[in-house]
């Protein structure tokens, strides 16, 4: 096992101290295993407590809770899913926040104002690096971490294209009986009607609502 001598590092060196590839790294985020964060340069939003939105067609009724954002923030796996498929840059309209302490339901940061990162500006911890099995890995072979409390269990990645298409459906539907919602509630709606053979589909807010028109 490498020495980690510092709190966290860039994935690309992080990569590079295990003896593994920048995209074995990414792979393990985007499939929720591995935490992965960029540094904020002190972001303001709002926490959405998803707890509080328990069926499709309710309306958001939790507190509203402003919230600033500092030092290292958590990426949604979803957001790196698309890293992962090729884009250069993404734009990241929520940032996972601590669960809520009482209920223990998944909470997020809704940001003021979306943010545009690359893969160069992806952080990892060391003490959750250092959580991966890495013993005698070959150079580019998968990694296989140890589970993350975040992100979908092993298996449920939705088959894209599928995935794209029912959400597209939803928000079709949704408009035809509300011309008016926005695609952030859009998205909300379409997030808990994800059951049933589309339960794999239930991915984050923010990664649905950019692939919705």
């Amino acid at each position: 096992m490498p020495s980690f001598t510092r709190e966290y590092y860039l994935m690309t060196d992080a990569a590079e101290l295990l003896g593994c590839k920048f995209d074995d790294l990414l792979h393990s985020g985007a499939r929720g295993r591995l935490p992965v964060y960029i540094i904020s340069k002190g972001w303001w939003g709002i926490i959405f407590d998803h707890g509080y939105m328990q069926e499709v067609n309710t309306d958001y009724s939790g507190p509203i809770e402003r919230k600033y954002l500092s030092d290292l923030v958590q990426l949604w796996p979803g957001n790196l899913q698309f890293l992962e498929d090729g884009s250069e840059e993404i734009t990241v309209d929520a940032i996972l926040h601590s669960p809520n302490p009482v209920t223990g339901e998944r909470r997020q940061v809704n940001l003021d104002v979306p943010v545009v990162i690359n893969r160069t500006q992806l952080f990892v911890k060391s003490e959750e690096i250092q959580n991966l099995q890495v013993d005698a890995v070959p150079q580019g072979q998968a990694l296989t971490p140890q589970k993350s409390k975040f992100g979908p269990p092993k298996g449920m990645r939705p088959k894209t294209l599928k995935c794209h298409k029912e959400w597209q459906r939803l928000a079709d539907e949704l408009k035809r009986v509300n011309p008016s919602l926005s695609k952030s509630d859009m998205a909300l709606k379409i997030h808990f009607a994800m059951k049933g053979e589309f339960l794999p589909c239930k991915q984050e807010v923010s990664t649905i609502r950019q692939n919705i028109k």
